[in-house]
């Protein structure tokens, strides 16, 4: 009855008569009397659990559900040239060779990583986007996959850094001899 009276009070300040505005009163707590269901509505047991999703919660909840699943899916089939290919290459390719069960399945999973960094190659190659540099990063990541040990134990450090070595200076001939014949 509180909030009625204050609203009846910004009421005064309308410029109506005095016997308008004592009748539009006597009506209104008139109604508010006799429909109390109207007058005071219940709140639904489920406010409380909806009330989150209309709330700030809703975007963070949104946000943190696109960044767990829709950047990683989106990564997923992202080439050199993306900018989501950091996220392909650090955080859902690494994820899923967490989650293989023993060596056999890491050694295929390597495989597995260094025949899609060939392919990323022959895709970029197909579309006259293959540069030098991104050549010789992919080179350099399908040897580390294929070792597939965080100290390069299996190909070996000075095998993989030779390897790299050649593929740099083969591209630095190939640039070189392009742009003097050209």
């Amino acid at each position: 009855m509180e909030n009625l009276e204050s609203k009846f009070n910004k009421i005064k300040e309308i410029a109506l008569d005095q016997n308008v505005k004592n009748d539009i009163r006597f009506r209104v707590l008139n109604f508010v009397q006799e429909n109390p269901k109207i007058a005071s509505p219940q709140i639904s047991p489920f406010y409380s659990w909806t009330s989150i999703f209309y709330q700030r919660q809703l975007i963070g909840t949104l946000t943190i559900m696109i960044l767990l699943f829709g950047v990683p899916v989106s990564a997923k089939e992202a080439l050199p040239n993306n900018f989501l290919y950091p996220i392909k290459i650090k955080v859902t390719e690494p994820l899923v060779t967490l989650f293989t069960s023993n060596q056999t399945s890491s050694d295929l999973r390597s495989l597995e990583l260094a025949s899609k960094r060939l392919e990323e190659a022959v895709i970029l190659a197909g579309r006259n986007e293959l540069t030098p540099e991104i050549e010789q990063n992919l080179i350099d990541k399908v040897m580390l996959e294929l070792d597939g040990t965080p100290n390069k134990g299996k190909l070996g450090a000075n095998a993989i850094l030779g390897v790299s070595l050649a593929v740099a200076r083969a591209a630095a001939s190939t640039t070189v001899g392009s742009s003097a014949s050209g």
